[in-house]
């Protein structure tokens, strides 16, 4: 297995997908600097901002879906107020316009530490796009172009290969981890005004946590590149994942369960493989990291078992 580990890990990181993901990464990281160290949402919006800013501390403490079904709801409603509120604005006294000069004068998060980036990153999800992309495409090209065929004539142990093909798969994983961490560092440096790390306990025991559920991800990434046999299913539920086009979905399937079994405090993100990343923070209570943790650890255990199981029963 040692060999083909080897091999493996050679054809992954020699992907033209590995440079684009790298790059996306990076382009993602500072895109959210920019938007959240950089970008002067109190001038722009003026006193509108401490009312944005008191909706997010009403939302902490609902869940997740509850969070997105809000949102929902107070975008539809948005629509009806627009004329209204033009309308309003016509007779109001016109007011100074903005500096638009002083768009990148100093954002919310400015003062920022490195550990409170790397945080908003995270639930940013923009690495989990990355991973999306790299382990699709992995998988995907061995039964596209025959790789998976060809090897398996030389070694009948299919257990053996695929176990080498998800070693790879997990050590890119946390390869792309790492330089998202060092990327949110570099980039936190050079947008913001805070020289503070931050690395506390809690942060390193929830950087270990974002390792186990990055590695979870990919791993679930795999098997479903493995179930449909081609790179297509496994990047589509890859990216509906990472991008949150799941949410949607989520959101009304997390309404029908709570009305159908009369259940109180459910949210259906906590046990779902791109929720877990938006619901862990450094402050959570050891009844939600426990649950966490198994969740994980049954998607990582789940994902592993069926990947192996059907390369080694299926018609390659």
């Amino acid at each position: 297995m040692f060999n083909y580990t080897k091999m493996e890990l050679n054809r992954i990181f020699r992907m033209k997908s590995m440079i684009v993901a790298l790059f996306l990464m990076a382009l993602w990281i500072l895109a959210n600097g920019i938007i959240l160290q950089r970008f002067d949402v109190y001038g722009i919006l003026g006193e509108d901002a401490e009312m944005y800013m008191a909706m997010a501390e009403e939302g902490e403490d609902s869940t997740m879906s509850e969070q997105m079904s809000e949102g929902f709801e107070a975008g539809f409603n948005a629509g009806f107020e627009i004329g209204a509120a033009e309308a309003e604005a016509e007779e109001e006294v016109e007011e100074e316009e903005y500096d638009f000069s002083q768009i990148l004068s100093g954002g919310m998060y400015e003062e920022a530490t490195v550990a409170e980036m790397y945080l908003l990153n995270v639930t940013s999800l923009g690495a989990l796009f990355s991973q999306a992309l790299v382990v699709s495409l992995f998988i995907g090209a061995t039964y596209s172009v025959g790789f998976g065929r060809n090897i398996t004539k030389a070694n009948k142990n299919r257990a053996k290969l695929m176990g080498g093909s998800l070693i790879a798969i997990t050590i890119a994983t946390i390869v792309l981890r790492i330089v998202h961490f060092l990327e949110v560092i570099g980039f936190t440096y050079l947008l913001g005004e805070n020289t503070e790390l931050g690395f506390t306990k809690s942060f390193w025991i929830y950087f270990l946590f974002i390792m186990l559920f990055s590695v979870m991800f990919s791993l679930f990434v795999a098997m479903v590149g493995v179930l449909f046999k081609n790179m297509a299913g496994a990047l589509a539920v890859g990216l509906a994942l990472s991008l949150g086009f799941s949410s949607f979905f989520l959101v009304i399937v997390n309404q029908i369960v709570l009305m159908v079994f009369k259940l109180e405090n459910f949210d259906i993100m906590e046990y779902t493989p791109d929720g877990l990343f938006m619901i862990f923070n450094l402050d959570l209570e050891g009844e939600v990291v426990i649950r966490s943790l198994v969740v994980a650890i049954v998607y990582l255990v789940v994902s592993l078992l069926a990947s192996l199981s059907l390369t080694k029963k299926r018609d390659i």
